[in-house]
């Protein structure tokens, strides 16, 4: 990583006389909380930290000044978390090959930046993985995480959705996608599946105790997600009783005239309040389609039904101290470039028989004026923003991709726009996560967020940063003094891009190509595996990106395959046109010369690898 891509998420910076300083812990001073501490003791030098906490002029309270000297290094901050965001700036500035005196005054554009996350299976490798993700939100100084619950948290008050969830969740876990593929199989419109949440199965309410207290240790903000109104297969999977739409054999959508629904959901609300302490709950309500239907909605109109329950919602939670998030689709009257209606806008019945839904936009203006939006229509239409700021109302840009975005410094000028969150909507585990670009939207959406002077527009200069941190996360994911055996490789395929998410899930031997044989000069064979979109991709990738006038979206389009091999190999092209991979596997017998003997065709792909000598 070369010091100017670096310095690229700071707001300021100063370039002094290059120093390259031994390895060792170093010396801490001052006051900081215990996990800078432990973060600071990973640097790569014997240096002198001195951290001084105290009111700052300079910047916000999230911001922090960095001197760094060949002597020592003087951290400022005004609160612990900026204490933690200088300490993992002076982490990231340690792992670069070369290292300068220089001095850093870095403060945030935008107040709040997140992630969102479905929960992790309850077993120790996947916990692991876990906390693994929500520390990189902590390098890349994000603020919050949001936690959907659904049913794979434990109910005290309502066992009987745990037991439903697990039936529910297996049977559409059966084999990947099966949950996409039953979504699209009715006549009506339904919202997609999560039974990926918890891998399907649920976790104790002391093991989310648990990573509650490590996202705090952290000063992340915990913002539970508890789908309501629509997304509620989770609820309907034991109580279909309360269904809006009684012919759905998998029932996603609840009936609000029907008291008892109300019931069930405050309990859950209310025992996630008890759990959690939040400062607000997300309660859902996007992808809102069977609406109206029973004899008693049928009564009411569309925006009233859905302003109604949310603000029923909202109330109870405001008498529990909690604020309210909603994702913001069903309040805009929204169409694709191409003019067909989308998020609250009346879709109505196709020719084929496929059932219509009715307008719910008009609610925008009858909803509780302190609820907040994540709002992931941003890529619709930039002019759908309006609707939420001239009516004062706080969003957010949720499901945010900053490469995609056009005219990201206006847009997050706007006087009611409050931050990002990236969302992984698949499961909780480092291989889906970074194949879906989520660790790149990270690292891009990050720099967006804290450094004034790039905007979305300067693809080049993101694409080029996170390349290299990806590069440097899997250095460090394979430990330092590991050692490695490198491959450069490359193959064409049919295989296109896939998103790991809404029941669609990596099973590595579907990606499988076959393996690398190297052996020694005594015969000895070590294999190594090529997997797809892990280690290796097509030939014909491409960086690019381009404003297609053919989407229906207004944003920018990137290569999404190209996206998803970062972190796992190193993408360059040839002087013969074609991209080829630089991959890093672990060394089998570092001691041993190996020799290239052939790659050996395995799994369903009937395609030939191409190596370059070594």
């Amino acid at each position: 990583m070369k010091f100017n891509d670096f310095s690229l998420s700071f707001s300021h910076i100063t370039r002094g006389e290059a120093l390259f300083w031994s390895a060792g812990t170093p010396h801490l001073q001052g006051t900081a909380n215990a996990l800078a501490a432990k973060v600071l003791s990973q640097l790569p030098w014997a240096v002198s930290v001195n951290l001084e906490l105290k009111s700052q002029e300079k910047f916000s309270d999230e911001g922090y000044e960095l001197d760094i000297k060949k002597e020592c290094v003087h951290l400022a901050a005004a609160s612990q978390r900026g204490v933690l965001y200088g300490a993992w700036s002076l982490i990231r500035f340690g792992e670069l090959e070369e290292k300068f005196e220089c001095h850093i005054i870095d403060t945030p554009q935008a107040s709040r930046r997140g992630l969102k996350l479905y929960l992790p299976p309850p077993d120790a490798a996947s916990l692991k993985e876990f906390y693994a993700i929500i520390d990189l939100a902590v390098r890349y100084k994000y603020n919050f995480v949001m936690l959907e619950l659904g049913g794979a948290m434990e109910y005290k008050s309502h066992p009987e959705i745990n037991e439903a969830y697990l039936k529910y969740a297996s049977f559409m876990n059966e084999y990947p996608a099966k949950a996409m593929k039953l979504q699209h199989s009715f006549s009506w419109s339904k919202n997609s599946i999560h039974t990926d949440n918890g891998g399907g199965l649920i976790l104790s309410q002391q093991l989310l105790k648990e990573i509650i207290a490590f996202c705090e240790e952290r000063e992340l903000e915990v913002i539970p997600e508890v789908p309501s109104l629509s997304h509620c297969d989770y609820i309907l999977a034991a109580h279909p009783e309360l269904a809006e739409r009684k012919e759905d054999p998998y029932p996603d959508t609840a009936c609000p005239a029907k008291e008892e629904y109300y019931t069930l959901l405050f309990d859950l609300l209310k025992e996630t309040v008890d759990l959690f302490h939040p400062k607000r709950i997300n309660i859902g309500h996007d992808e809102y389609y069977s609406i109206g239907l029973c004899p008693e909605c049928s009564k009411k109109s569309a925006p009233q039904i859905y302003a109604g329950d949310i603000n029923r919602t909202a109330a109870f939670l405001k008498g529990l101290g909690v604020g309210t998030i909603i994702w913001g689709d069903k309040l805009l009257n929204a169409h694709f470039l191409t003019g067909s209606p989308c998020g609250g806008a009346e879709i109505p019945a196709g020719a084929d028989g496929f059932a219509g839904v009715p307008a719910t936009y008009p609610a925008i203006d009858m909803i509780d004026e302190e609820v907040e939006i994540f709002h992931w229509y941003w890529s619709i239409a930039r002019e759908l923003d309006q609707e939420y700021d001239t009516r004062g109302m706080k969003y957010l840009f949720g499901n945010f991709g900053a490469v995609e975005l056009p005219d990201w410094t206006k847009r997050s000028s706007a006087k009611n726009f409050q931050g990002v969150c990236v969302s992984n909507w698949g499961r909780s585990d480092y291989e889906t996560v970074r194949r879906n670009g989520i660790l790149f939207d990270l690292i891009c959406s990050s720099c967006l967020c804290w450094n004034c002077k790039i905007g979305s527009e300067d693809y080049t200069k993101l694409l080029k940063m996170a390349s290299e941190e990806l590069l440097q996360l899997n250095r460090n994911r394979l430990g330092a003094g590991t050692p490695v055996f490198e491959i450069t490789h490359t193959v064409d395929t049919g295989i296109e891009f896939l998103y790991f998410f809404d029941g669609n899930f990596i099973v590595e031997s579907d990606f499988l190509l076959g393996d690398h044989v190297y052996c020694t000069d005594s015969g000895e064979e070590y294999t190594f595996p090529v997997i797809f979109g892990k280690n290796i991709s097509n030939a014909v990738n491409s960086p690019g990106r381009i404003c297609d006038p053919l989407s229906d979206f207004d944003r920018y389009v990137v290569n999404r395959q190209y996206i998803e091999i970062l972190g796992g190999a190193e993408p360059f092209r040839d002087t013969d046109g074609r991209m080829w991979y630089k991959t890093v596997y672990p060394h089998p017998a570092p001691e041993k010369k190996l020799i290239y003997k052939e790659f050996r065709i395995r799994g369903r792909h009937n395609c030939r690898v191409s190596v370059k000598e070594q």
